[in-house]
């Protein structure tokens, strides 16, 4: 038996290596037959945008602050500068190559009086203040297709926050600006996590915001960030398992709901929400009773209890769907 000695492997009329090898034993390829390397990989849920629970175009003329700023499944929008207008929507008629959707950004004027503003996803620590995956001296590297309406600056950030919305105490692993044109191109940045993050910190958050205030939009779609210093290609997650991921922190659900009567001597009237994943935390749920008005029970990260009681034994009472908010 015999043992080959290098340290890359190159295709003869190729320009990049097709496999690097380092003396700890670590390999690292850019991708196997065309895909990302393994299951899982990117951090992101919804990174292309399929998912659209609540919507698919999002205008605030003035957002306050108990406003939900989130949009398409696990991304939100804040405005640059405080209560001013932000927009962002969805759309199928632009993207890049091997992407059904993107999702424009709006600025100054487009429509008149959107302001700058930035999108955000906060990918959740499985314990506040503490690193996770996202450990001391580990390389990452975020990748994303976009373009603009016209030649613009977007600028790029990545750190551990309390919250999607909320910026702590500590400091941004890496902030950049990268030029666009109005052509589609895939851009990335590797980073090594350098801070620890603070106990108030429960989240690590990827940020994209207008740097300049520009009569245009920015244009994204192919969002991914993986472990490693290579962006590999973007991850497909199935259908089905995207929609789970999402509804960790957000579920809508459409289907009619009539309240049961207990006995036919009772006015109580009872029906339980299951929400199809366990949510994230004990969520916010909202829903309209028709002809009734509900007890006010405490969600938990399973279900719900929807109670009231009305005059008589024989009304019935039912509610149009529902929803369930645990976003970070």
């Amino acid at each position: 038996m015999s043992t080959v000695q290098t340290n890359r492997i190159q295709h003869s009329t190729g320009t990049g290596n097709n496999i690097i090898l380092n003396a700890e034993g670590d390999t690292q390829v850019n991708s196997l037959n065309g895909g990302a390397l393994s299951g899982l990989r990117n951090q992101l849920i919804n990174g292309d945008f399929r998912v659209a629970q609540r919507g698919d175009d999002f205008f605030s003329s003035a957002p306050a602050p108990t406003d939900d700023p989130y949009t398409l499944d696990r991304w939100c929008v804040s405005s640059i500068i405080a209560a001013q207008p932000t927009r962002l929507a969805r759309q199928n008629n632009d993207s890049p190559p091997g992407f059904a959707w993107s999702v424009a950004l709006y600025a100054n004027g487009s429509p008149a009086g959107a302001s700058r503003q930035s999108l955000i996803q906060a990918i959740e620590l499985q314990r506040p203040g503490n690193n996770n995956q996202f450990a001391v001296g580990s390389t990452w590297t975020l990748s994303f297709w976009i373009k603009s309406g016209a030649n613009s600056t977007v600028g790029v950030s990545t750190g551990f926050r309390p919250s999607a919305q909320t910026a702590g105490p500590t400091p941004e692993e890496f902030s950049d600006t990268v030029n666009t044109t109005t052509s589609w191109v895939k851009l990335s940045h590797t980073f090594t996590i350098a801070n620890t993050a603070d106990a108030s910190d429960q989240c690590f958050a990827v940020i994209f915001y207008n740097a300049v205030a520009a009569n245009t939009a920015i244009l994204l779609s192919g969002v991914q960030l993986e472990p490693g210093p290579v962006a590999t290609p973007f991850e497909y997650r199935p259908m089905g398992l995207e929609l789970a991921l999402c509804q960790r922190y957000y579920v809508k659900d459409e289907t009619v709901y009539v309240l049961s009567i207990p006995s036919s001597t009772t006015n109580a009237r009872y029906t339980t929400l299951v929400f199809p994943q366990t949510m994230r935390s004990s969520p916010e749920v909202s829903f309209t009773l028709d002809g009734g008005v509900d007890s006010g029970a405490v969600a938990t990260v399973n279900g719900y209890r929807v109670g009231t009681v009305v005059g008589n034994t024989t009304t019935q009472v039912s509610l149009s769907g529902y929803t369930a908010n645990a976003e970070l």
